[in-house]
């Protein structure tokens, strides 16, 4: 995944014109995706014995 990041973050941090075509890139993906309405329920029922219910969105892992 590091290797990804650099492959994409690494130019845009030297080419100024790099970056500004990637920001187009990425608002054009935004719009084309929609707004974030991602709406997730969690049901735990019947003999369920939990201890711990985590829910995410947007996790990003940083592994050194």
């Amino acid at each position: 995944m590091r290797e990804l990041a650099a492959l994409i973050f690494g130019p845009a941090f030297q080419d100024p014109e790099f970056a500004a075509e990637f920001a187009r890139w990425r608002e054009q993906a935004e719009a084309a995706a929609g707004p974030a309405t991602t709406q997730v329920i969690n049901q735990v029922t019947g003999n369920a014995q939990v201890q711990s219910l985590i829910q995410g969105q947007n996790i990003t892992f940083n592994h050194p």
